[in-house]
């Protein structure tokens, strides 16, 4: 592959067009992670289209950030499956973001 994994530059394969992107909130995980590391721990559930994490503080001083994944079937299984997940000595904290959730009760 002359590419990116995600269809970037060009490839011998055709690209690939992934209209379905569901995007999680997560927070409370440790310190010294970073994107990449936190890529590695949701690649457990799907497919990871990008990690962001802030570099604000939530409202209890704690690291936040987003998570979009490809081809969710169903997001509200996935969310509580990657709501009791730890990540080291730290429960993870994952939720639809709201500025979302009116759209998921709607369809």
């Amino acid at each position: 592959m002359v590419g990116g994994p995600f269809g970037y530059g060009r490839s011998r394969r055709p690209q690939q067009s992934f209209n379905n992107v569901t995007t999680f909130f997560f927070s409370n995980f440790p310190d010294n992670y970073g994107e990449y590391d936190m890529v590695k721990v949701f690649q457990r559930w799907a497919r990871v289209k990008e990690v962001f994490i802030s570099r604000r503080m939530n409202r209890w001083g704690r690291r936040y950030g987003f998570v979009r994944l490809f081809n969710v079937a169903n997001v509200r299984r996935l969310e509580r499956e990657m709501d009791q997940a730890w990540v080291g000595n730290m429960k993870l904290y994952v939720n639809i973001p709201r500025y979302r959730r009116s759209d998921l009760v709607h369809t």
